[in-house]
This record gives structure tokens, C-alpha cells and sequence, in this order.
């Protein structure tokens, strides 16, 4: 896709938020979908879903410019960063199925397509 002025704004917010939810700390997962992983010239928003480590958001960093509760807020979130997301545990047995299939193909629902993901505070 062509780095048009909306793509270019939406990628900045998406590389915002995901160094605001780096500088806290806590590991996460993060899979990206919509139509910002298409061709498509104009996207609304930036859809991702986080699977946040539960065992990592017991330390966070206190000096954090951001909490991780304001960073999962789906609402501020999609105002702030525009950024549409969703929140889970990783490794969660039933939601992360649940978003494999929602992420994991095209939508006529039976063609299979990548999904991005990242590792944020892995070690």
C-alpha cells in the first residue's frame, strides 16, 4: 500500500501506543489486523489485539509515562492512538482460537492470510 497521509498518521499512532505499552513494562503479544494490513488507501483505525502476560504486569515500571490501565482502555485507546483493540491473556485457551480465526483469514471467512505479531518485553 502507498504511504498516504492516512496510512502514515496510523502507523504513527500504532508505533506510539506500542512504545507507550513498552515503556510499562509488562510483556505482551500483539497480533495487527484490518484494513491497515491491506492495500486499502484510507483506513478508519488500526485493529490489534494484546495478550498481555499475566505474570509480567505484577512489575511494572512505577515511572511509566502511561498505566497499563489506561493503555488497555479500548475507548482511550481508540481516541489517543487510533488504535481499535481488544485485550486478553495469552495463552488463554479459548480466546486465542477465537482471535486466530478472526485475524487468520480473509473476509469471506475461508481464505487463510498472515497475521503480524510481535513480542513486546521479551527477554
Amino acid at each position: 500500500a502507498l504511504a498516504t497521509p492516512r496510512r502514515t498518521k496510523l502507523y504513527s499512532g500504532l508505533r506510539d501506543y506500542l512504545q507507550a505499552l513498552m515503556d510499562t513494562g509488562v510483556r505482551v503479544e500483539v497480533w495487527i489486523d484490518g484494513s491497515f494490513c491491506t492495500t486499502k488507501p484510507e483506513p478508519g483505525d488500526v485493529d490489534i489485539v494484546i495478550f498481555l502476560h499475566a505474570d509480567s504486569t505484577t512489575q511494572l515500571e512505577k515511572d511509566s509515562p502511561y498505566g497499563l490501565d489506561v493503555l488497555i482502555d479500548t475507548e482511550l485507546t481508540l481516541l489517543r492512538y487510533e488504535v481499535e483493540l481488544y485485550v486478553e491473556i495469552f495463552g488463554d485457551d479459548v480466546m486465542t482460537p477465537y482471535w486466530r480465526r478472526q485475524f487468520g483469514f480473509y473476509a469471506d471467512n475461508t481464505t487463510p492470510k498472515g497475521i503480524p505479531v510481535l513480542q513486546l518485553g521479551m527477554v
